[in-house]
């Protein structure tokens, strides 16, 4: 019975985590979707503009008008956390150490039942949806990295008018969630959305 209450005792704290989230990135190209055969990466990282861009862009009703002589539209930049609920132990970690940390801990955690003290602790390895603002900030560092290297792929110069968003954007029961710092001290509660998991942006290449 005792392993049983150390477990449960154990459980709140393994949920928690303490690993910085990852995240994936896409882009739906415009234009023909042959193009997308053709699309070269860049050589250089683009200009990442979170909720503005340069002065030769506007953006009204969800469409950004632009110099159609001095950029090419790419397309939509998408970026959300790269799964939608806890995931411990097999995923490539910001943290260099826990990519080699974590691999061995999880198989023997998993391969005794979860039970704690009998592995190294694998909370290490759990991410987690906290709403400090030292965590938030760090999320929103690995979104931007993530959308700049996703601009990179594409061969963007310029990345506008990016918007941080919930976990429900770009999939999910709702449409687009916006979030902001405002929104972030309660956010953490709902399971619909989590702080600052998520960006959609415009990308750009300057001719």
């Amino acid at each position: 019975m005792k392993p049983l209450v150390l477990a449960s005792a154990f459980l709140p704290l393994l949920l928690a985590g303490c690993a910085s989230t990852t995240f994936d990135s896409r882009t739906d190209l415009l234009g023909d979707f042959s193009r997308r055969d053709n699309i070269k990466p860049g050589t250089a990282t683009p200009r990442l503009y979170i909720e503005t861009a340069p002065d030769d862009f506007e953006l009204k009703n969800g469409e950004v008008s632009y110099d159609k002589i001095r950029y090419e539209y790419i397309g939509k930049v998408f970026v959300k956390r790269s799964f939608e609920s806890y995931r411990m132990g097999f995923v490539d970690f910001n943290e260099p150490w826990r990519r080699y940390y974590c691999p061995p801990v999880m198989t023997l955690t998993y391969a005794t039942a979860l039970v704690p003290f009998l592995t190294p602790l694998p909370y290490f390895c759990g991410y987690e949806n906290s709403a400090s603002i030292r965590r938030i900030e760090e999320r929103k560092k690995y979104i931007a990295y993530a959308a700049l290297e996703e601009g990179r792929k594409i061969g963007a110069t310029l990345i506008v008018f990016a918007k941080y968003t919930g976990v429900e954007y770009p999939e999910g029961a709702g449409g687009p969630t916006p979030t902001d710092n405002a929104q972030a001290a309660t956010a953490i509660g709902s399971q619909t959305l989590y702080p600052y998991m998520g960006m959609v942006a415009y990308a750009f290449r300057k001719k």
